[in-house]
């Protein structure tokens, strides 16, 4: 495997995994890799909202041709998000879910990963049966939470989960969202709480709490959000410290990962 996996996953629904996670696809593609968005997951697709038509493979639709993958036939089977990242929702709208299957699924993210720079996952679901598959390809996993009492104890709880499932606990980070300071929870204490270290924590920007249709494009890579994603992303060393606004005097965090293709990850912003 060449490229880089990462994961967001909400402990709950509602907590903007899924506007994170395509904030962080737009940044990590402004550095002319090939980035590849992935739903996994739910009852409904979310990202399919992100699509003005039916252009583009869902991954359902798209996995029975798994072991055929090539990058040609991806350029014109995925829709590109003109902010530069590929799309693959899970499933097109009214369509019903359906269970994964280990094999094919497997394959499908083993070639996404020889393909792609960086694949990125919005997994709805962190207690469905799609995590299990996941382990072998070690990704680098971000739970994203809000700021009270019920979030976190739901982040906890999916941070067990997943441990108990066999993910490494050094892999998995806290992502705090919406957060301003003045909320019972602190960082350290929602640190504490879930056994996880804060990776970052982003501000409330004009589309939390919206269904995911409602919101009508991605966040600005200008705008507090995108700023906040942007100084993940060059944590990881996905983008350069700096680049679109990124802010880099905030205590910094550090996944512990060692890089095969490129140098170590630096030190992970806070926003």
């Amino acid at each position: 495997m060449n490229g880089d996996f990462i994961v967001f996953s909400g402990c709950k629904g509602g907590v903007g995994n899924t506007l994170i996670s395509c904030s962080f696809a737009a940044v990590s593609a402004l550095e002319d890799k090939r980035v590849v968005l992935v739903e996994m997951g739910g009852v409904r697709s979310q990202l399919i909202h992100l699509k003005s038509t039916i252009d583009g493979k869902t991954l359902i639709e798209l996995a029975p041709m798994a072991e055929e993958l090539s990058w040609d036939l991806l350029r014109v089977s995925l829709y590109r998000h003109p902010s530069g990242f590929h799309l693959l929702p899970s499933s097109r709208r009214g369509a019903p879910a359906q269970t994964p299957n280990p094999r094919v699924h497997g394959s499908l993210l083993r070639n996404l990963l020889f393909l792609f720079d960086v694949v990125i996952l919005d997994l709805q679901n962190p207690w469905g049966g799609e995590f299990s598959f996941l382990l072998p390809f070690s990704p680098l996993v971000n739970i994203v939470t809000l700021p009270d009492t019920l979030s976190t104890a739901c982040a906890r709880d999916a941070a067990e989960s997943m441990r108990r499932g066999g993910m490494d606990a050094s892999r998995m980070r806290l992502l705090v969202n919406r957060y301003g300071g003045n909320h019972v929870l602190g960082l350290e204490e929602m640190a504490r709480a879930t056994g996880m270290e804060v990776a970052a924590a982003f501000p409330y920007d004009a589309r939390s709490g919206l269904d995911f249709c409602e919101m009508g494009e991605i966040p600005r890579p200008m705008s507090p959000l995108g700023k906040a994603t942007a100084s993940l992303a060059a944590g990881l060393g996905l983008v350069p410290h700096g680049s679109n606004g990124a802010r880099t005097d905030k205590p910094s965090y550090r996944f512990g990962r060692k890089r095969n293709r490129r140098s170590a990850p630096r030190a992970m912003g806070g926003a």
